[in-house]
């Protein structure tokens, strides 16, 4: 039998009966429904909450990492002794240059030195400091960072949104209606549909592991560009490499701003879907399935925002 002659032999009595049935489920008390919904949207908060304080941990920089009292700090730090001293002989060289030039009046003229010369004190300085520097920044990250998702998550949990009631209900004939709407195509397309449904979970299970893969690859590559820090302040002494120190400083912006952006998008998705489900509670049957799917989509998109960011 083809896709049309399912859907014609199926579409005329079962699914009068399923839309019944959906508007019976909504007609009892909710009471009688919320037994079973309660406990699932209660795990469902619980397992997303788990999830995001997972990945904020990821997110947050290990202070251990750049704490010179610790020994994966003091190996950070001895890394970047080593990146200090070349970026000081690289230093030294162009004083030589300078001195050289002012000396024998040839190769840089007085503008050029008296141009170079503050540039190249300041550089000197903060590459001597860049270790101080990037601990701050990565502490600034991890600061803002948690307190905008504690912020939001705190001022959620205490605006007082309705978590129970109508909003549940609405929730529950959401749950079916989408229960039932895979059952129908199932049957209609002959279990056909059940493998682009199995792709799309596994393509969700392989994107929330590519997200951890990727956290973990930022954290290697925070240290990796702090322990770079001399040599990249060395690299703008010079016009033509300056593009270099540039492109270490982007790229070192981008590493540390991920933290607060997430922070940002989990705090506001938690947010939402408690605002989604109080303004939910009440509404028909229409409204509330559709606030109820909102409700899931902006607890669950945050964590297939952050591949994307990184």
């Amino acid at each position: 039998m083809d896709l049309k002659a399912r859907v014609s032999l199926f579409g005329n009595r079962e699914t009068a009966y399923l839309g019944q049935a959906f508007k019976l489920l909504w007609l009892i008390d909710k009471k009688c429904f919320s037994w079973l919904v309660c406990p699932l949207m209660s795990m469902l908060k619980d397992t997303m909450q788990g999830l995001f304080d997972l990945i904020e941990g990821m997110l947050r920089i290990d202070s251990r990492l750049l704490d010179t009292e610790s020994r994966v700090g003091n190996v950070t730090y001895n890394s970047w002794s080593a990146l200090r001293n070349v970026g000081n002989v690289i230093l030294v060289i162009m004083f030589i240059a300078v001195i050289v030039s002012q000396v024998s009046g040839f190769g840089i003229d007085n503008y050029g030195i008296k141009k170079m010369l503050p540039r190249l004190i300041i550089i000197g300085i903060l590459m001597n400091l860049s270790f101080i520097v990037c601990q701050l920044a990565v502490d600034v990250s991890n600061v803002v960072g948690s307190n905008i998702y504690r912020f939001l998550q705190s001022l959620a949990n205490e605006a007082g949104f309705v978590t129970s009631g109508g909003a549940e209900t609405a929730l529950g004939a959401a749950l079916v209606a989408i229960i039932a709407g895979f059952a129908i195509a199932i049957v209609v397309s002959g279990g056909m549909i059940l493998i682009p449904l199995l792709l799309g979970l596994l393509g969700g299970v392989i994107s929330v592991l590519f997200m951890f893969l990727l956290l973990g690859v930022r954290q290697v590559a925070v240290i990796v560009f702090v322990i770079m820090a001399p040599v990249a302040f060395a690299m703008n002494i010079l016009p033509n490499t300056q593009g270099l120190f540039k492109k270490w400083l982007n790229i070192f912006k981008v590493l540390l701003l991920l933290y607060p952006i997430c922070g940002l998008v989990m705090g506001a998705g938690y947010y939402g879907a408690l605002l989604m489900n109080d303004i939910n509670d009440g509404s028909g049957m229409a409204l509330g399935a559709i606030f109820s799917f909102v409700s899931l989509i902006l607890l669950v998109a945050p964590i297939f925002f952050i591949p994307n960011s990184i």
